[in-house]
């Protein structure tokens, strides 16, 4: 062996061996070292050679799930492709054949069998020989990669091939380091993945600075990957999503902002990784989604080379040039009010010039301030921050974003006196009132022609809501379910006084965000009083006593948020929606019967089966699938032939065969989808195929857009 090899693998070695006391000590790495002897006894049985003749096809899929394997997510929506019992077993007994070369044998059974994919395949081999094969994964080759353990390969090298030597590779690590292969796989997991969230976050912890929080997102933007379980890719999700918004909630919620609810969210993609994470400041009334509302958004450039604090206006169904109309609006009225703030500038570039969501932030900007390594002072960090709050007020309280059904607001004024940069004091004039407002018409058979859902299964759901108080819109992305939640409460509200807020849950939610929490606010002589203030829903049932109609939350992306610990005793309440409680903080609290709440559930981001049964027997929930008719329906007036589209979608949906990860029709729902079809699937469709299909690569390779461009634009 060379000599640069021996080498290498030492110091691999060296490295899992510093490791290894955390890693058993992580809660995501536990369960699956105390599994290891039960499971490998129990499946050892089933796919012993001799006993192949007589599997059976449940034992297989008992096999793929991971409550039974108890290491490996993701076997079960490939494998199930495995219908055929003779053809499994024949490639299963050619597999374990001892008496042929390992390599051939993995070549021949993963191509006899539909979704028998190597990491299956390597599983059962290391099942039955647990000293000999190592599992082999995506996971696994990351590892390798970091290690500078992974062999290189010629261009024609088969996948049996590489196992082969891989898997030596492994084999003598784990000599090196007296482990089991299990146990180093595992290990592999832990050192791609980094310690597992609730880890990661000591929320009771001192917070870090913002300066380096924002550093820190910019340095892993140099690392960056599509691939969500990445090392660096959760860690800069860390910061992005729970890190950032919990230091500006405490920033700015000790601000004089009496009877103003804000919140804080932080993106870094969902199914992949996105290539700008971003972090936002918004009004729940005002901005109830991050398109076509105005915020305050931290925005890191795909490249790390820098991060914009922008005064935002992002692009809507509207188009570009309305958006455009609202940014000039927006300049216009800070420069009348004589906004001021450090080097503003009106142009930011986020080095993505392909990504959609980019282009539009980037349009999008009404006033920003870049930042660049190394980031100046946190002093200049949250001066910056209360200068730009400033600019974000004025363009509320002064310019025309009324909030969603809502009274006027009244006047946000800032304090240019007598209080610290950033404090802002909203003052209610004694004499406000408002004359009740009827919602428009909008009738069942309206909402079955806009959201191509049936008018007797929308009148099933509206039942369904009528009669447990709560629903849940559920499906995989593209499938329109915010849009659907909104006609439903739509139709709720018709020729009545209700009306309808949104609010979108995210993992840094929390009761105090949604119920009740107690907040610092300035009290005399310098001093900070700790005050209990109402959340979310609390202000949404108070607004909704007394008023002639239902009242619909919606709430978006539900399953985000850690739910039993969000809503806490209004567990019970949906459940006796007519009983009062005492809440946590000692305040009686009951759901008036005029509320209602819609919730939209992504099956991509998080399967409903993680859903807690309490909850999920609280509510009703309503199953969307791709519509193809909609889409069909949606192009034929623009002229676009969309059967070929329609087709491939097909296809791909039939080689995912899991609903929950089915590609939905939002993503082509524009009238100009002639200019974008191939951007569209290039940057968004194919590397939601990348993460899916992560071991069968030539799965991907088939549904690149030069394979499919033809069948799509020509049929």
């Amino acid at each position: 062996m060379p000599e640069n090899s021996t080498t290498a693998e030492q110091r691999a070695a060296q490295t899992i061996a510093a490791l290894l006391p955390d890693a058993r000590q992580d809660i995501s790495v536990i369960p699956i070292l105390a599994a290891r002897e039960e499971v490998l006894a129990r499946f050892g049985a089933i796919f012993q050679p001799d006993r192949i003749a007589s599997l059976e096809l449940a034992q297989y899929r008992d096999f793929l799930k991971f409550e039974n394997n108890k290491h490996w997510r993701g076997f079960l929506r490939r494998g199930v492709d495995a219908r055929d019992i003779e053809a499994l077993r024949a490639a299963l007994t050619d597999l374990l054949d001892e008496g042929a070369p390992i390599a051939g044998r993995i070549d021949r059974a993963t191509a006899r069998v539909p979704g028998l994919s190597v990491a299956i395949a390597t599983a059962i081999l290391h099942i039955v020989s647990p000293a000999k094969y190592a599992p082999w994964s995506r996971t696994s080759a990351q590892a390798l990669e970091r290690l500078k353990l992974r062999p290189k390969f010629t261009r024609d090298a088969t996948a049996g091939e590489k196992y082969e030597a891989i898997n030596a590779v492994v084999v003598r690590l784990a000599e090196r380091l007296s482990l089991h292969l299990w146990d180093l796989d595992t290990v592999f997991q832990y050192f791609v993945a980094g310690p597992t969230d609730e880890e990661e976050l000591d929320e009771d912890g001192p917070q870090p600075p913002l300066v380096d929080t924002l550093s820190e997102v910019l340095h892993l933007q140099k690392h960056y990957t599509s691939q969500i379980s990445n090392g660096a890719m959760r860690k800069r999700g860390h910061f992005v999503t729970r890190v950032a918004p919990k230091y500006l909630r405490e920033f700015i919620n000790p601000l004089r902002f009496p009877n103003y609810h804000f919140e804080y969210e932080g993106s870094n993609g969902n199914a992949t990784c996105a290539k700008v994470p971003y972090v936002r400041i918004y009004s729940p009334e005002e901005a109830p989604t991050v398109a076509a509302a105005y915020s305050l958004v931290y925005l890191f450039a795909a490249d790390g080379s820098a991060v914009y604090l922008s005064l935002n206006h992002s692009a809507s169904e509207s188009g570009v040039r309305a958006n455009r109309e609202r940014v000039n609006r927006a300049r216009s009225l800070l420069l009348e009010k004589n906004f001021r703030a450090r080097g503003l500038k009106f142009d930011i570039d986020l080095k993505d010039p392909r990504g959609q969501m980019c282009k539009s932030f980037e349009e999008g900007n009404v006033f920003a301030i870049e930042y660049k390594l190394p980031l100046p002072d946190e002093s200049v960090l949250q001066e910056d921050l209360s200068d730009m709050l400033h600019g974000l007020y004025t363009i509320y309280h002064d310019g025309e974003t009324p909030a969603l059904a809502a009274p006027t607001p009244p006047s946000l004024q800032y304090s240019a006196s007598g209080s610290a940069p950033g404090a802002y004091v909203r003052e209610t004039p004694s004499d406000f009132s408002a004359a009740p407002k009827i919602a428009p018409p909008y009738s069942m058979s309206e909402c079955a022609e806009e959201t191509g859902i049936s008018e007797k299964t929308i009148a099933e759901w509206l039942r369904a809501i009528e009669r447990k108080g709560q629903a849940i819109l559920y499906g995989p992305p593209g499938t329109g379910k915010t849009y659907a939640a909104q006609r439903l409460a739509k139709v709720l509200i018709a020729e009545t006084e209700g009306f309808v807020e949104l609010v979108q849950f995210h993992p840094s939610y929390a009761y105090e965000d949604f119920i009740y929490g107690i907040r610092p606010t300035p009290g005399a002589a310098g001093t900070l009083n700790l005050e209990p203030v109402p959340g979310r829903f609390v202000n949404f049932c108070r607004r909704a006593r007394g008023v002639n109609g239902a009242c619909v939350l919606i709430i978006d992306e539900i399953n985000r948020a850690n739910l039993s610990r969000v809503f806490g005793e209004l567990m019970y309440l949906l459940e006796y929606r007519k009983e009062t409680i005492d809440l946590a903080i000692g305040v009686p609290f009951s759901i008036p019967e005029n509320v209602r709440i819609i919730g939209t559930m992504n099956t991509a981001d998080r399967s409903l089966a993680v859903v807690d049964h309490a909850l999920r027997r609280r509510f009703a929930f309503f199953a969307l699938a791709p519509n193809y008719e909609t889409l069909r329906k949606f192009h034929r007036a623009a002229g676009f032939p969309v059967d070929g589209l329609i087709g491939v979608l097909n296809r791909v949906n039939d080689a995912i065969d899991d609903p929950h990860y089915h590609i939905g029709i939002s993503y082509f729902l524009r009238a100009d989808i002639a200019d974008h079809l191939p951007e569209i699937w290039t940057v968004e469709i194919e590397p939601y195929l990348e993460e899916f299909f992560f071991d069968q690569p030539q799965v991907v390779t088939s549904y690149r857009w030069p394979q499919v461009r033809d069948k799509i634009l020509h049929g």
